[in-house]
């Protein structure tokens, strides 16, 4: 059976919200060490770390002096959008790899 799954890391919470739900700065580093304990146990499951991508662009430079969690910027979300397709992308591309190697071997 041909199957192939990705996630991604939430992303970071620039800075403290003062609301009662509201997500706390460095929380988003909590939540993606307890991610990253589970999905060391799946190594098929392809890993799209969006925190990374937050942390290591300079677009998010403006967004970092919020508070607010979302990304209403054209190019913070062109930015995402990239990761999320590019990770997409590959799992296709695994499961079409996946896919040639159990036909070729089914011919066999």
């Amino acid at each position: 059976m041909l199957f192939n799954s990705t996630t991604a890391s939430t992303t970071p919470v620039p800075n403290s919200n003062k609301g009662t739900y509201a997500r706390r700065k460095g929380a988003s580093a909590v939540c993606n060490q307890a991610a990253m304990e589970v999905m060391r146990k799946h190594p098929d499951i392809i890993i799209n770390d969006l925190c990374q991508v937050v942390d290591g662009s300079p677009v998010f430079d403006n967004w970092r002096k919020g508070v607010d969690v979302h990304f209403y910027q054209d190019e913070e979300q062109k930015i995402l959008g990239v990761s999320v397709s590019t990770t997409v992308r590959k799992a296709l591309k695994d499961l079409m790899i996946q896919d040639a190697k159990e036909t070729k071997h089914a011919r066999k």
